[in-house]
């Protein structure tokens, strides 16, 4: 955009702990909450709670939930 002012403000916001922690028997927890979730055709669940907390985690998480929502049926043409 070219801008080259200086920022008239600037705010930083320190979150402490706000990194989630799984708490034991997470993985459990999740593996039921998706057999749950699997009978419901059309339902997904992305974000930070499923497999992972970090940006890297949820993005991997998001693409792959589009693969599976992005299979399309073939048609004849």
């Amino acid at each position: 955009m070219g801008i080259t002012a200086e920022p008239v403000f600037i705010r930083s916001y320190v979150w402490p702990d706000s990194l989630a922690q799984y708490s034991v028997g997470h993985t459990g927890r999740i593996a039921a909450i998706e057999a749950q979730v699997s009978r419901t055709k059309g339902l997904h669940l992305i974000g930070n709670a499923y497999h992972g907390v970090g940006i890297p985690d949820c993005i991997a998480l998001a693409k792959q939930t589009a693969d599976r929502i992005n299979v399309l049926p073939t048609t004849p043409t």
